[in-house]
């Protein structure tokens, strides 16, 4: 004799004898099997949700770190210029060695004026940046006499004027005749004047607009971040 108890697709088929049915042992295994199914399920929903965080962890990390990735793109390419300066043309107002930052926009809406020290493309081979001073603006007329720079608007002699330049630690030596710098064009140098490859030197002397990169503002290593005046 066989008995068949159903519940929830759950099926048991007890054999005996008919005079002690085993109803009671049924109900208990129908009970644990619904607590197994329970505690299964819980635990595919558990273990569901686990992985939907750690998904979620993960994009959030990916987003995190793309952004950031993009954000220095932007940063370094149209913002600022991060620059190791090789040399000691610029001494002692930026060292050898020196890490600076230059601004990229800081003459988006203003002019360049003499005395900024800025960043640009070699003229003579724009794979290199250099860092300088401006000493001369368009259209002026500028000379070296013993050193000293003069600037004036025209050829007239009796009009040039020198050149203040209170950032020269050592006294600068050489001439260099007069010449015109073309409209759209700066003549620079460096502050440490005896020991600088600049205009003076170069083949193509004069630095033109859209070869600026951008103004030299801090020096940010070895030591502690100081602004470039």
């Amino acid at each position: 004799m066989s008995e068949r108890f159903e519940d929830d697709d759950i099926e048991f088929i007890y054999w005996g004898d008919g005079n002690k049915p085993p109803v009671k042992y049924v109900e208990e295994e129908v009970k644990n099997e619904r607590h197994y199914r329970k505690v299964y399920k819980q635990s595919k929903r558990n273990v569901r949700k686990k992985y939907v965080i750690l998904k979620r962890e993960v994009f959030n990390w990916v987003k995190l770190i793309a952004c950031a990735i993009f954000l220095a793109f932007i940063i370094s390419n149209f913002i600022i210029i991060n620059a190791l300066v090789p040399s000691s043309s610029m001494e002692p107002t930026i060292m050898e060695g020196d890490r600076m930052i230059g601004f990229r926009l800081a003459y988006i809406f203003d002019e360049v004026e003499r005395g900024d020290i800025i960043i640009f493309k070699y003229p003579d081979d724009h794979s290199q940046k250099f860092v300088k001073r401006v000493v001369g603006m368009p259209g002026e007329y500028i000379e070296i006499i013993n050193g000293m720079v003069y600037i004036s608007n025209s050829e007239d002699e009796e009009y040039k004027t020198q050149l203040p330049e209170d950032y020269l630690t050592v006294m600068p030596e050489g001439n260099m005749d007069k010449i015109r710098i073309p409209e759209g064009s700066y003549f620079v140098m460096g502050d440490n004047r005896n020991d600088s490859e600049d205009s003076r030197y170069w083949n193509d002397q004069f630095v033109s607009k859209d070869e600026i990169l951008g103004e030299a503002i801090f020096v940010y290593w070895p030591l502690w971040p100081q602004v470039i005046d």
